[in-house]
């Protein structure tokens, strides 16, 4: 079973309604970064070439969280993807979450139609933190 972090899953929650209420309003779903500053909530779109794959943007996204400041200790990357559930195919949501000093963070898949969810969102696995 994977540890949840009660920040991950914080940031990781707020992060993934903006997602969905962006695929409920219509609107594209650009990937983006979402993290907490001395500013506020900020979310960072990723803007990519419409071939762009979701590594590329994923990587722009990791070189982005480089450069915030020591004030974030959190962060979250979401982009737009599918995910089958006892074989039926929905969109989803992902959400790469990272805490500044853990050795791991936390990709989760939030499926919805219509900009609706569909169940919850679901942990799929433990992956490398990006903040240091």
């Amino acid at each position: 079973m994977i540890a949840a972090d009660p920040l991950l899953l914080a940031v990781a929650q707020r992060a993934l309604r903006i997602a969905l209420d962006s695929a409920a309003a219509g609107a594209a779903f650009i990937p983006f970064l979402f993290w907490y500053d001395d500013l506020g909530w900020r979310v960072f779109p990723i803007m990519t070439a419409e071939d762009t794959d979701v590594a590329d943007a994923e990587r722009m996204a990791e070189n982005k969280t480089r450069s915030l400041g020591e004030s974030v200790d959190a962060c979250a990357f979401l982009y737009d993807g599918y995910l089958t559930i006892d074989g039926v195919q929905y969109d989803a949501a992902y959400c790469r979450v990272s805490r500044r000093g853990a050795d791991k963070g936390l990709r989760i898949a939030y499926p919805y139609r219509d900009g609706v969810p569909v169940g919850a969102a679901r942990v799929l696995e433990s992956v490398e933190t990006w903040l240091p």
